[in-house]
């Protein structure tokens, strides 16, 4: 049971820090642009983001205007894939891409395996702590985060890379028929304002699936 435990925590760490790093990732290896006497296209326009409900096989959630969704799979540069781990939805704000954007939600089912939430948020603290970069890390569990009013946990952190600071927040909870784990994770740059308001006004819209 612990191997199994460990594997799930080790897999939400890299959906909390993978997402983060990659923010950057693109930031830092670009090159310096040559320099060039014809002037260049206009840059092509974010396509607006309409917003709505994104139903997935085990849940449903709604984003606000301004928001994209890809639903049951990986977007392209999503940087978290794992074979323990099933996309449930993937969205982004502010960028044409997931890739590209600064602020993405990403929700996947884990096999939940009989473990306890409170085990869940403590190892995954450990983890983090354990982590280089990582700091400000707070956990809880709490009742009210799901609309039914059933216990969720709750880590919320930030990382330190060269090109700036990450903040990050991570909400798992126990589906209705006690098969998977539901792990909602947020990230974005620190200098965005609080995640953990955004990340609450989302999860309280979303619904699991009996």
């Amino acid at each position: 049971m612990r191997s199994w435990t460990t594997a799930i925590v080790v897999v939400a760490v890299v959906l909390l820090l993978g997402a983060g790093l990659s923010l950057f990732v693109g930031r830092l290896s670009v090159p310096a642009p040559t320099p060039t006497a014809r002037p260049l296209p206009p840059a092509s326009p974010t396509p607006a983001a309409p917003g709505g409900t994104a139903i997935a096989a085990l849940l449903e959630i709604t984003f606000p205007e301004g928001w994209h969704f890809i639903v049951g799979d990986w977007p392209p540069g999503a940087g978290t894939h794992t074979p323990l781990g099933t996309p449930q939805v993937m969205a982004w704000r502010e960028g044409a891409t997931f890739a590209a954007a600064p602020l993405r939600l990403s929700i996947l089912a884990l096999p939940w395996n009989q473990l306890p939430l409170a085990q869940y948020v403590a190892d995954l603290e450990q983890q983090l702590s354990n982590s280089p970069g990582v700091g400000e890390i707070a956990t809880t569990i709490a009742t009210d985060l799901r609309q039914d009013g059933l216990p969720a946990g709750k880590v919320t952190y930030t990382l330190a890379t060269d090109a700036g600071s990450v903040q990050g927040a991570q909400i798992v909870m126990i589906d209705p028929p006690a098969q998977n784990l539901i792990v909602v994770s947020l990230v974005s740059p620190a200098a965005a304002g609080n995640l953990e308001v955004l990340l609450r006004e989302l999860v309280q819209t979303l619904r699991l699936k009996e």
